[in-house]
């Protein structure tokens, strides 16, 4: 049982980071993120509210009591991205890209048995 617990801290915290990171990046409107946004034909303003999803997320998973919630809004953030790759039709990016979708969905299920 202790192993479970000390899996799932690693697994919450590894997606929290991540989350957190691609959510910085596109807060901060880091130029690659723009330019993806742009190649998209999206206005990259719209990195705002997707970049404040993907951190509240990450801060969210702090809290005990939100972490369901909070692995929630992270696995919407990642689905997000991973659909916004696949429409530039780098299909095994996109896929590759759904991988912290499942950890985020694994977290909120972890999160929601504890």
């Amino acid at each position: 049982m202790k192993i479970t617990r000390i899996a799932f801290i690693v697994l919450i915290a590894a997606v929290s980071l991540l989350s957190l990171a691609a959510g910085a990046a596109k807060l901060v409107m880091a130029e690659p993120e723009v330019a993806f946004f742009s190649a998209l034909g999206i206005d990259p303003r719209w990195m705002l509210p997707l970049g404040a999803l993907q951190v509240a997320g990450a801060i969210l998973a702090v809290f005990k009591r939100l972490r369901v919630a909070a692995a929630a809004l992270m696995a919407a953030g990642f689905a997000i991205s991973a659909m916004m790759i696949g429409l530039t039709g780098n299909t095994g990016f996109a896929v590759i890209s759904a991988v912290p979708v499942l950890l985020a969905l694994l977290a909120m299920l972890g999160a929601y048995r504890m």
